[in-house]
This record gives C-alpha cells, structure tokens and sequence, in this order.
C-alpha cells in the first residue's frame, strides 16, 4: 500500500498570484506596509513567511502579531482567489481520477495554512479527493509538515505506517528535501519556480516536466 501526498500550489493548482495578493492586502492592512516585502515564498510554509514579513515589517513574530497576520489573509484570500485566474495544472484531474479508482489513500503535504490550502483548494473543485494532510499552521519546517501528513494518513487509511510505502509530489526542492527527509520517495514536477536540473540535483527519485502522463505517474507511485 502507497501513502501519496499532494503538495498544493504549483503540484495541484495555479491560483494567478492569490496567494500573494491576499498576503500583500493583509500585510498593508494589519502592518501598514505600502508593498509585500521581498520574502521567498515558493515551497514555505505559511507560518515561515508570515514571521519573515513581520520581522521585515520591524515586528516581533509573537503569537499574538502571527494571528493577527494570518486572520487577515485568511479574511482576504477568497477574494484574491475570486479576481485572479488561475487553473488546475495539466493531469492533475486524471490522476486523482486514477487513483480514486485504485482506492489509494490519497493526502496532502503542503506549507499553506490549512483553511488556505481549503480555501484554494475548494475554488477549483479539489480539495474532497484528499482525506488529510499536513499543513503550515503549526510548524515552519516542511520534513515535519511532511511526517505529521504521513501520519495522519496512515491513520485515517488504516494502514500501518511501518509497512507503507510514502510517496510525496511536489514541485520545488523544498518538497524533494522534505519528503526525502521524512523518508517518502519523491516525485517532483518541474510546474512550478524550479526546473528540473534543480529538483534532480536535490534529490528527487522521479522528476517530470507535469503530470500528464497518467501512466508514468502511475507507474511510479506503484512501484
């Protein structure tokens, strides 16, 4: 049996620089900053980026101020999600297809905040296929987000984590580094801000241009 484990954006979906939309609103609203700061944002966890801006906003990262940041995008992303046009990546529709037909336990790993990757998740008629996950509320580190996902997999599954096989998708070396560290084989699609050179090099075991290949996907995350 396959534990496989989704990440979000650019693995799943293209949400049109939502995300960030939503962030820079909340950013101007609650910290009064005229412009997003140039904060790395592809493959974090949200929880990573929010300190990273409010530390570059001359804010301590409390729990109070993190809250305070998150509410506000989380009140800003189904409008950002809603004005900016975004699509469900190539192959993606075909392969939850599959492997609901497989009836294999099917999750996600992803650094967005949960009621985020929902919310994203939702607009584009996704977010049903996946039974669990981990996500980026509670933990900057992807390889926890990562073994957290894992776990709760295997327990919603009733599969025993000890015999099952993890496999995570992703598509940035963050996901390859993460997945490899929780001991997941990898699988990384070049759709997203890193190429394929990069994801080989740190360490993924198959990496494909997209996932539109049902069959080689399959093949794969079977074997």
């Amino acid at each position: 049996m396959r534990l496989l484990l989704f990440d979000v954006d650019g693995t799943l979906i293209e949400s049109g620089g939502a995300g960030r939309a939503a962030l820079a609103a909340a950013a101007a609203a609650e910290l009064a900053l005229p412009e997003l700061p140039a904060v790395a944002l592809a493959g974090r966890s949200d929880l990573a980026i929010m300190r990273d801006v409010l530390a570059l906003a001359g804010v301590p990262p409390t729990p109070a101020a993190i809250d305070g940041l998150v509410a506000a995008y989380l009140a800003r992303l189904p409008g950002t999600l809603s004005t900016h046009e975004g699509r469900i990546l190539d192959g993606v529709v075909e392969l939850l297809d599959s492997l609901a037909d497989l009836r294999l336990p099917v999750g996600l790993a992803t650094g967005n905040l949960m009621r985020g990757a929902e919310l994203k998740l939702r607009r584009y008629g996704l977010w049903e296929r996946f039974a669990t996950g981990g996500f980026g509320d509670r933990s900057a580190e992807r390889a926890h987000i990562v073994a957290v996902a894992i776990e709760r997999l295997a327990a919603v599954s009733g599969v025993d984590r000890r015999s099952a096989g993890a496999v995570v998708i992703g598509d940035t070396i963050h996901d390859v580094t993460a997945g490899r560290a929780a001991g997941a084989r990898v699988l990384a699609v070049a759709t997203g801000t890193d190429g394929e050179c990069a994801l080989r090099e740190s360490g993924a075991d198959l990496v494909l241009p997209d996932l539109a290949d049902t069959a080689t996907v399959l093949d794969f995350l079977l074997a």
